[in-house]
């Protein structure tokens, strides 16, 4: 397959596309030998999850760089502004992503509990991708309250972080350790909430955290 752009071309293009959805590239470096991506990205705004946004990179690259290339996104920050930014989200954008790759993640987790994430053992880059993705994904089915395992200090202060900047409330599950549960509605208060009888040990669907970073190196 002879390349259509180069890879910087490809960034260039796509550089107002993923501006739109609130993502900013701070870096790539194309490794030719075994065709990976690494990118940097910077979230700003709201948009699209980044997960998601990843996985049309790749695709992009193999449609017209090399059909076996890979991306992998070695850094993920999100700037504690971003969730009060204006969004400048495309539908039409949101459409072909969402009903794409994001439906078929979606079709494939279903919740008879409460749906839960394990940040125990993710690696950097990859908290705030599982995290943004699954609170994607609950809002898209109606559900306002999530748990979040974290047992390591990285994964906690992701979390905390992540809580913070979408002002999300949380506190501890009173049986489970090092879980909290996280409820995503706006104006949700502790005060007027028992966390005794919230979310009893055992309601919970944990999902593997590679099912939301979705783009691991050796999926073709």
């Amino acid at each position: 397959m002879n390349p259509v752009y180069t890879v910087t071309e490809i960034i260039d293009k796509l550089q107002n596309t993923f501006a739109g959805e609130g993502l900013r590239f701070v870096a790539h470096d194309y490794d030719k030998n075994s065709r990976q991506l690494n990118v940097s990205l910077e979230r700003f705004a709201p948009g699209i999850p980044v997960a998601f946004m990843v996985k049309g990179l790749q695709g992009t690259l193999r449609r017209y760089l090399d059909s076996e290339s890979t991306v992998i996104l070695q850094d993920y920050k999100v700037l504690p502004s971003a969730r009060e930014a204006d969004s400048q989200s495309n539908p039409k954008l949101q459409k072909a992503i969402l009903q794409g790759v994001y439906k078929k993640t979606r079709s494939r987790i279903k919740f008879n509990n409460y749906p839960g994430l394990d940040l125990s053992e993710a690696k950097k880059g990859e908290a705030s991708l599982a995290l943004e993705s699954l609170q994607s994904i609950a809002e898209s089915q109606g559900l306002d309250t999530i748990a979040v395992k974290a047992s390591s200090e990285f994964a906690r202060k992701v979390f905390r972080q992540w809580a913070s900047i979408n002002g999300f409330v949380y506190h501890k599950h009173i049986h489970l350790e090092d879980t909290w549960i996280v409820h995503l509605q706006d104006g949700f208060s502790l005060a007027e909430h028992d966390v005794n009888t919230c979310c009893p040990a055992g309601k919970f669907d944990f999902i593997p955290l590679q099912i939301l970073v979705i783009s691991p190196p050796e999926e073709k």
